[in-house]
């Protein structure tokens, strides 16, 4: 692998990781805007605002104020189901995928950064050994 797609890897990893594991370079925000913009960019699809709640393990409340504000900035869209309308759809906005874009390419360079100075090697290595402590984590949960 390159170190692009190792740091790819890990910034995705990171994104799951227990709060132990995520004090590498690259500040990745467990919850809030910034974090739901990310994770949407990631997606690189629309998602049901549930399941984007379910996958943050967030209230419903807390999670309608992060796409209230993130609306508001014109950084995503919510549409109305039609066949329910009570579920909303959730997508970025070409404003909201250059914002996220960027966000991104900042996280990239940082932990390109940070595995150029561990080496190829080690960094490979660091990647199974933090794979291996989420499952064993997740196994735990």
């Amino acid at each position: 692998m390159t170190i692009n797609e190792l740091a790819d890897k890990m910034i995705q990893m990171r994104f799951f990781a227990p709060e132990e594991l995520v004090s590498f370079p690259g500040h990745i925000p467990n919850r809030g805007e910034e974090r739901v913009l990310l994770f949407l960019y990631k997606q690189n699809s629309h998602i049901m605002v549930g399941d984007l709640t379910d996958a943050f393990g967030l209230s419903t409340g807390r999670m309608a104020n992060i796409l209230r504000q993130l609306e508001e900035k014109k950084l995503i869209s919510r549409t109305q189901q039609k066949d329910d309308k009570r579920k909303f759809e959730v997508a970025l906005t070409k404003k909201g995928i250059k914002h996220s874009e960027a966000l991104f390419q900042d996280l990239q360079e940082q932990h390109q950064k940070f595995l150029k100075q561990m080496g190829k090697k080690d960094a490979e290595e660091l990647l199974r050994l933090l794979e291996k402590a989420v499952k064993i984590s997740d196994s735990h949960s």
